[in-house]
């Protein structure tokens, strides 16, 4: 397999996860069956949300493949098909944990540099973006390329 063939087969692989993954109701499901299997009106108490709603965020993560179900009489207990899952949330949590924090590498690693990290308890910039800056708050100097290049306004007087 080429380089881009799979590259392309690593981003859609992943999207399929990360789609699954993107509810917080999906990841509280998730976090639920990695202590133990459950059935829906567990879940419904443990989440304070409809059973519907339940049932359909279950809908979605067994056509993922992430979780499987199995009849029990009139009801169907949940499982986890995948534990790794687990560490994938985890290792999210963790990684949120840290730029919600504002304690990210780049920040450790160089003195210099800023991160201004964005969440209801942190300052966004005027754009309502992270900031990351280096030397002399110009973030050109430490990353050429990745700042579009921007017009310069002239100074008064100046031709």
């Amino acid at each position: 397999m080429d380089r881009p063939q799979e590259s392309r087969q690593l981003i859609v692989s992943a999207e399929h996860v990360f789609s699954a993954l993107d509810s917080p109701q999906r990841l509280h499901i998730l976090t639920l069956l990695r202590q133990r299997d459950h059935v829906v009106h567990e879940l419904v108490s443990a989440l304070g949300v409809s059973q519907p709603l339940v049932s359909q965020h279950l809908r979605v993560l067994k056509r993922s493949g992430l979780v499987t179900s199995a009849r029990a009489g009139r009801e169907a207990i949940y499982h986890l098909v995948f534990p790794e899952v687990g560490a994938l949330i985890d290792a999210a949590s963790s990684l949120g944990d840290l730029i919600l924090s504002g304690q990210t590498p780049l920040a450790e690693s160089s003195p210099s540099a800023t991160v201004t990290p964005i969440n209801k308890h942190a300052t966004a910039t005027a754009s309502g973006k992270a900031a990351i800056t280096g030397r002399m708050g110009n973030p050109e100097m430490d990353m050429p390329g990745l700042v579009p290049s921007m017009p310069r306004p002239s100074k008064p007087g100046s031709q």
